[in-house]
């Protein structure tokens, strides 16, 4: 029975990655990807049923086995089609040629969460802070904002983020606040490129594998919620503070929501 119920959480584990692959495209027929989240969610449900009743080692459980396995082949093949669509590979070509307009155009049309809107007021992202749990010292934090200022933000290629796979890359952004974090970037409304992608609600996507834009640096206030690993919160900002200045970057000092409204 263990083994059963091994393969089985394994089997329901894996589908349910795929549908998450599977639903960030569009697809010719919507009501495919529904169906089969559908199918999905009731399999989960049997299987957590036979669970209950100690029945993993009989034929309905190979049979719900079997299910899952077809619903994963069927997901699968959905990603396939929608990555071999004649959009998707002219949006490839266009991302490898850096070619921001035709890539605005076609991308709508392959990724589910992603829309042509209004251009924002300012844009944000954090940058790592953070190695093995404990705050980067200040001046070596800095050093890093430089890096990204000539060197460019790299964008997200996985297959499980919104609005972006491995060929075609992007860098998606913030239009509000991020808790969590003593510092963001801040991307000026008229520095960000037109149209502009929203990704959801809360996000706009730069396309490419490389974001290159002048940024300015908003320090979050000490009283706002940063990691717990940070003792001192305030000493840290006025740490940060000063290493930005002598670093030459340009400092917000007043708090997000006022500075992007």
């Amino acid at each position: 029975m263990a083994d059963t119920a091994g393969e089985l959480e394994a089997a329901v584990t894996d589908a349910g990655t795929l549908l998450v692959w599977a639903e960030k495209y569009r697809h010719p027929d919507h009501a495919v990807p529904a169906s089969l989240r559908r199918r999905l969610l009731g399999a989960g449900d049997e299987a957590r049923g036979l669970a209950r009743m100690r029945r993993l080692d009989g034929p309905a459980a190979a049979a719900l086995l079997s299910e899952v396995g077809g619903i994963a082949t069927a997901l699968r093949a959905l990603v396939t089609a929608a990555r071999a669509a004649v959009a998707y590979r002219q949006a490839v070509a266009a991302s490898a040629a850096d070619d921001s307009a035709t890539l605005a155009r076609l991308l709508p049309g392959i990724f589910a969460d992603l829309e042509i809107g209004p251009r924002p007021a300012a844009a944000f992202w954090v940058p790592v802070w953070q190695r093995r749990g404990r705050p980067l010292p200040p001046d070596d934090l800095a050093r890093t904002l430089l890096a990204l200022r000539s060197d460019g933000v790299p964008g997200e290629h996985d297959d499980l983020v919104p609005g972006v796979d491995p060929e075609l890359p992007g860098v998606p952004l913030s239009l509000s606040d991020v808790c969590g974090a003593p510092l963001m970037l801040r991307y000026e409304g008229d520095v960000l490129p037109e149209p502009s992608l929203q990704l959801g609600a809360e996000q706009i996507l730069v396309p490419g594998a490389t974001m290159r834009l002048p940024f300015g640096v908003v320090l979050t206030a000490p009283e706002d919620s940063v990691d717990e690993w940070v003792p001192d919160p305030e000493a840290y900002h006025h740490a940060l503070a000063a290493a930005c200045e002598r670093a030459g970057l340009a400092l917000w000092r007043q708090r997000t929501p006022a500075a992007s409204s």
